[in-house]
């Protein structure tokens, strides 16, 4: 499997950082909105960066939108099995 890289110095020691939308609500009364929120269980993935962890570049992954999608991780690995057979 060929991992992603970084695009200044090649290395492979990658942090990746999945940026999500998520939502809060609060409740209004008639006494006013409420200090605490509910944070929902749902996130909606965006986008994903790199930061290296040998020379600190950082990048959008292009064409990558959460974490799942990246060569290496188990959930990547898996599919491209089952698309093989």
């Amino acid at each position: 499997m060929k991992l992603r890289r970084c695009p200044r110095c090649r290395a492979v020691e990658v942090c990746w950082v999945e940026h999500c939308l998520a939502t809060t609500t609060f409740d209004q009364t008639a006494s006013g909105i409420g200090e605490e929120g509910f944070h929902s269980n749902g996130a909606d993935p965006f986008a994903v960066y790199g930061h290296c962890q040998a020379c600190g570049h950082e990048w959008r992954a292009k064409g990558i939108l959460q974490i799942t999608d990246l060569p290496g991780h188990p959930d990547f690995t898996e599919r491209a099995r089952r698309n093989e057979s």
